[in-house]
């Protein structure tokens, strides 16, 4: 009885082996099968490999930071830079930051986009990184097939995977090699900031927070004339100017003091905490632990553009006059209301902190704030901000801006007969740019030209004796 007992324990000792075996065994094939490398290189060809992996390396951070930096664009596109629909202050920028929200409507890349933009980015750096005629030496090497470049956008990495076909023959000897599968893995969490800018995107577009804040502010500040009324003889006059460098200086101040709740930041100063609350904390729906390592920071630099318009006006200042109460006693009362358009950029900056998961990464866009008549109104952009433009001349937007090529003409409004000596400028947004002067040219009276291609451009027409004219053309049509 003991006898068979003990086989039975054998038996089943055996058993389990053979059971734990076999299972090491699937592990170590799933593993081989998951990390093997798809190609066997002899040791003399490693060298070319770690040469192009660490171009992947470098091209695709230096993409992937750019992207983050630029609000989703390793490269801006044209139709962006066209429209002038980005805020340029960063020199690490290739461009600028690009709105996310523009003359009434979104313009944010699809996540796609992102990948597709970073693809195309990438291919272009590497070939550019990787000059194989530094092993031209020891190896003849043929690029065989087409360089392209997948990249895939997880939750806490980005993954980039570059085709590069290559023939290497080795010169001191008769090997050929064949290589083509190179990837990088990068520790930033592109897509998990992405998200989040777009739901703070989608939030203020629904709630208007960034609006109805300005606006609080303004009220509370009584240097910024909105309405009142105050028993008194003595006029108020209000500079258009001071108004503008106040508005800009509480903007910079304040807008530092908002917070989302449920991301990582500082608490507020226990004197300033109730009103802080109301009007700094805001609540876009985030979960508690969804973005607990995320600091969120709104900025505006007194620097930046501000777009204001203030009705009614005397020009460049305010002014409102009292009223007698009674004859000639002196008893009066000052009323006044104005009523503002306002259009200013945000910069919204989305930071990831560094933990053993992942590495520190930005992320970033900009939003205009728009108030018209005093209220939040994000649709009715173009109507008053057009209102406010005073086009200057500016030298680096006329310089470096691309050009579109065009053939102009001038004609007497009246007898629709050309005319010649008429100097001509191009506007796009608040730049003015010289453009030329029409003259007599084979017969006719004309002017071939660069204009700034920024999509709408207006051509003005100026010649003494003549009142001004004006031309809307659009660079976007052939």
């Amino acid at each position: 009885m003991d006898h068979r007992k003990a086989q039975i324990t054998v038996f089943i000792i055996l058993g389990l082996a053979v059971l734990l075996a076999a299972s090491l065994f699937f592990f170590v094939r799933h593993r081989l099968a998951l990390f093997s490398p798809d190609e066997l290189l002899p040791p003399e060809i490693v060298p070319v490999k770690t040469y192009i992996d660490r171009c992947l390396e470098t091209v695709s951070r230096e993409a992937i930071v750019l992207a983050g930096l630029q609000g989703g664009y390793a490269d801006v596109p044209d139709r962006v830079k066209r429209r002038i629909s980005y805020l340029q202050f960063d020199r690490r920028l290739d461009f600028g930051v690009p709105y996310w929200y523009y003359y009434g409507g979104n313009q944010y890349p699809s996540l796609s986009e992102v990948k597709e933009n970073l693809e195309a980015r990438i291919t272009r750096e590497v070939q550019a990184c990787a000059d194989l005629s530094v092993f031209e030496d020891q190896f003849d090497i043929v690029v065989t097939g087409t360089i392209r470049t997948e990249v895939l956008l997880g939750d806490s990495d980005v993954t980039v995977r570059l085709t590069y076909p290559l023939q290497i023959d080795n010169k001191l000897s008769t090997q050929r090699t064949k290589m083509k599968n190179f990837v990088y893995v990068a520790p930033l969490r592109l897509k998990h900031l992405y998200t989040l800018a777009l739901r703070i995107l989608e939030a203020e577009n629904k709630e208007t927070f960034l609006e109805n804040m300005t606006f609080d502010l303004m009220v509370l500040q009584p240097k910024i004339p909105i309405e009142d009324v105050q028993f008194t003889c003595t006029r108020r006059i209000d500079m258009i100017a001071n108004i503008r460098s106040i508005f800009k200086e509480l903007m910079s101040y304040n807008l530092a003091d908002v917070r989302i709740r449920n991301t990582r930041h500082s608490q507020f100063l226990e004197g300033d905490k109730e009103f802080a609350k109301n009007h700094f904390a805001w609540d876009i729906g985030l979960s508690p632990g969804e973005y607990p390592d995320v600091t969120v920071d709104f900025t505006y630099d007194t620097d930046w553009p501000l777009h204001m318009h203030i009705t009614p006006n005397e020009g460049a200042r305010l002014r409102a006059e009292p009223m007698r109460l009674f004859g000639t006693l002196p008893l009066c009362y000052l009323h006044y209301h104005y009523t503002y358009n306002i259009d200013y950029p945000v910069l919204v900056s989305i930071s990831d902190f560094d933990t053993p998961k992942h590495e520190a990464y930005e992320f970033q866009f900009v939003t205009p704030v728009l108030l018209n008549n005093n209220r939040a109104d994000r649709s009715n952009v173009p109507g008053f901000f057009e209102m406010e433009i005073i086009p200057t001349y500016d030298t680096a937007f006329c310089d470096e801006f691309q050009k579109k090529r065009i053939t102009i003409t001038a004609s007497n409004r009246a007898t629709n007969e050309r005319i010649n000596y008429v100097n001509v400028s191009a506007q796009c947004l608040q730049y003015l740019c010289p453009v030329g002067r029409v003259e007599p040219w084979r017969g006719t009276y004309e002017l071939v030209a660069d204009v700034p291609d920024c999509g709408a451009v207006t051509l003005i027409g100026t010649r003494e004796g003549y009142s001004e004219g004006r031309t809307e053309i659009d660079t976007d049509i052939e």
